[in-house]
């Protein structure tokens, strides 16, 4: 007769974590948090707890350790463990026939306390073939399953866990587990639940935190909950995962390259549900990669997709690591009888009606910018401030660089670049009318001198100047220089009235900014601020401009 070892300490981390708490309450009795699971205090308890556990556990021990060593002392060995049944592997040559094995077929085992026979108590049939799939389907359900990992391999599984303990409360319908031992919980592996049968499959996984689908359920999972690897096949029983989801996926590299928000429209759809959910495999800021669902606007026989800001990510769906779009027909939307056609997405061009009205609201809304690169010959730009794309005074062979990974990576695609030329004046302009041409001269929010060219009568252009009576044309002449102004012409105004120039639109009257009996310099390349004097020099044309100085 037996006798079990005594106990030296029977607690474990359930007891010490509820003396613990015990104990703190009686010790601190105002500390009373408000949500325990996010609890910095409690936390350390539980640390505490399992660091206690493990001393307990290994305490237990030395009365057997003490008992075996003792048996040791007195030469006495235990007889060598002996499997009563074990899986065999049959090996043959490609190309062999195949062979019926009538029982008992004996196979020998070698171990150290000497060799172990086995023998089969049924018979069987060696075939030269390997199973390479297994598929469960059940058509009048519409249901298929394929068994878990490691079912059709005929080598040894690797030593890795089989068995995960639940860290933290999983809340109904959780889809992230913190499991522990953190091995063994590869892409694929299917955990199931030993009390309820429910199995789940992992897709994703660090350091023990998981990502299952399906997910939990109402249910959920309580701490400390057990779950078990899945080496059963079992398609039938009700509790295998069923893989048939009714999804198209729609894969593109460069295409689906896109971070902005932006409108899409599908056509060519032929019979494809127009409740159809559509989704992208990407990011929203600041969240782990998910599928995010896009607006579909049904306009008529067309159909037309918002997609939110948020940049694409890659994805593997069978065998295939691209950027996806996933479509899911609705609830009872689909009938044996769905197909589709000549798929066709235009993505970012407005149809010629121009989008619906909710597209084009979510696009008014989207306030992310597109990021563009600018150089200006080897000087980086700042494009989202007036600029100068080939410097302030550009020269030979000077070149302007435009970037844009997004737009620029799509093979076949339409860009269209707009600039905004900034003319806009600072204030009144003035006009000047010369013997061969007018001109309108003014300062602009750049802080350099704009010039117009005036064509009298041109549709749509600036209206004709009147001529002042008494202005008068002088000779050229040269300038005195202030800051940075190198060439300019002049003209001398009387103190007659100043000419009136009026706009395009032929309604505001535009004064010019003339003073009656001075010379004002107006430099053609930068601006001059004050009135200078002159030295006359006859003969002289400004090189530049090759112009009379008047």
């Amino acid at each position: 007769m037996s006798a079990a070892p005594p106990s030296l300490d029977s607690r474990r981390w359930t007891a010490l974590r509820r003396e613990l708490l015990q104990r703190a309450q009686g010790w601190i009795p105002e500390w009373q948090p408000s949500d325990p699971t996010v609890d910095f205090g409690r936390a350390l308890l539980h640390i505490a707890a399992r660091l206690e556990a493990e001393v307990t556990q290994r305490l237990d021990q030395v009365a057997l350790k003490s008992y075996r060593g003792f048996l040791s002392w007195l030469g006495v060995r235990g007889l060598a463990p002996r499997a009563a049944r074990v899986p065999v592997a049959f090996g043959m040559t490609p190309g062999s026939a195949s062979i019926v094995a009538d029982p008992p077929v004996q196979m020998q085992a070698s171990t150290a306390a000497g060799p172990v026979v086995f023998e089969t108590q049924s018979s069987f049939t060696l075939c030269a073939t390997n199973l390479v799939a297994l598929i469960g389907a059940d058509p009048a359900a519409d249901r298929y399953f394929r068994p878990p990992p490691g079912v059709l391999s005929l080598t040894a599984p690797p030593a890795l866990p089989n068995q995960w303990s639940l860290q933290t409360p999983a809340a109904p319908n959780a889809t992230q587990l913190q499991l522990d031992p953190p091995l063994g919980l590869d892409v694929g592996t299917v955990l199931e639940n030993p009390q309820s049968g429910s199995q789940y499959r992992v897709t994703a996984g660090t350091g023990g935190l998981v990502t299952i689908d399906p997910s939990l359920g109402a249910a959920g999972l309580v701490q400390e909950a057990q779950l078990v690897r899945s080496v059963i096949f079992d398609p039938f029983g009700g509790k295998a995962i069923n893989l048939q989801q009714h999804a198209l996926y729609l894969g593109a590299d460069k295409t689906f390259d896109v971070t902005t928000a932006v409108g899409l429209q599908v056509s060519g759809q032929g019979t494809l549900p127009m409740d159809a959910a559509w989704s992208y495999w990407g990011t929203a800021p600041n969240k782990a990669p998910s599928w995010i669902p896009m607006t579909p606007v049904a306009d008529g026989t067309n159909l037309f997709l918002f997609k939110p800001a948020g940049a694409f990510e890659k994805l593997q769906i069978a065998g295939v690591t691209t950027r996806w779009i996933k479509v899911v027909p609705g609830s009872g939307s689909l009938t044996p009888n769905t197909s589709v056609s000549a798929l066709q997405l235009t993505i970012g061009c407005a149809p010629s009606a121009g989008w619906p009205t909710d597209i084009q609201n979510a696009l008014a809304k989207d306030t992310t910018p597109i990021k563009l690169q600018g150089i200006a010959g080897t000087a980086p730009l700042v494009l989202d401030q007036p600029f100068y794309p080939l410097g302030n005074e550009p020269r030979l062979f000077d070149a302007f660089y435009l970037g844009c990974a997004e737009a620029f990576s799509k093979a076949g695609a339409k860009v269209t670049i707009h600039f905004g030329l900034g003319t806009a004046l600072s204030g009144p302009a003035a006009a000047l009318t010369f013997a061969l041409e007018r001109l309108v001269l003014g300062i602009g929010l750049d802080r350099k001198l704009h010039r117009f060219s005036v064509t009298p009568g041109a549709a749509g252009g600036l209206a004709d100047p009147s001529s002042p009576p008494a202005a008068t044309a002088a000779r050229c002449r040269s300038t005195r220089r202030y800051g940075p102004a190198r060439h300019s012409s002049v003209a001398r105004v009387t103190s007659a009235p100043p000419p009136q120039m009026k706009s395009g639109a032929g309604n505001a009257a535009i004064p010019p900014r003339t003073v009656p009996g001075r010379r004002w310099a107006h430099c053609l390349h930068r601006q001059v601020r004050r009135p200078v004097a002159h030295r006359r020099t006859p003969n002289y044309r400004c090189k530049p401009c090759s112009l009379p100085r008047v």
